[in-house]
């Protein structure tokens, strides 16, 4: 039985999660997100600030790179920002990622004030956040 060869992806417009990525954003959903938000009317920025989780070192004679994390969306509303990660599919890094960023946070809410993490996994749960927000 013959198989069809499996068409080959540009592979500058696909993340490594086969997730396309449209113009600067990573993905569609990203993107859609991007949209809605703006019709929102809340204060926003799309991955406009980065926080180093873990300083580069070096161990044993190895360099390790900086860990960070850069929030797909902030939103600002009443004086607290919403750190705002589309996510479609969690992976184990991202998990583990996610779970430093809360740590990270906790121990230095001097420096961050009120930040709130938001993990968004649809469109609807998007809505519902927004909605939340509108209605104070």
């Amino acid at each position: 039985m013959l198989q069809r060869r499996k068409e080959k992806t540009d592979k500058s417009n696909t993340s490594k999660y086969k997730a396309v990525r449209t113009g600067i954003f990573r993905s569609r959903i990203e993107e859609r997100s991007n949209q809605i938000l703006s019709e929102s009317g809340l204060e926003f920025c799309y991955e406009c600030k980065h926080i180093i989780l873990l300083d580069k070192f070096t161990y044993e004679g190895k360099n390790y790179r900086e860990l960070k994390y850069i929030p797909d969306f902030i939103v600002t509303h009443d004086n607290i920002q919403y750190y705002i990660e589309i996510k479609g599919f969690e992976t184990p890094e991202f998990k583990l990622k996610w779970k430093l960023l809360n740590y990270y946070l906790y121990n230095n809410i001097e420096k961050y004030g009120d930040v709130r993490l938001v993990l968004i996994k649809n469109l609807k749960e998007l809505n519902t956040f927004i909605n939340e927000r509108s209605s104070n």
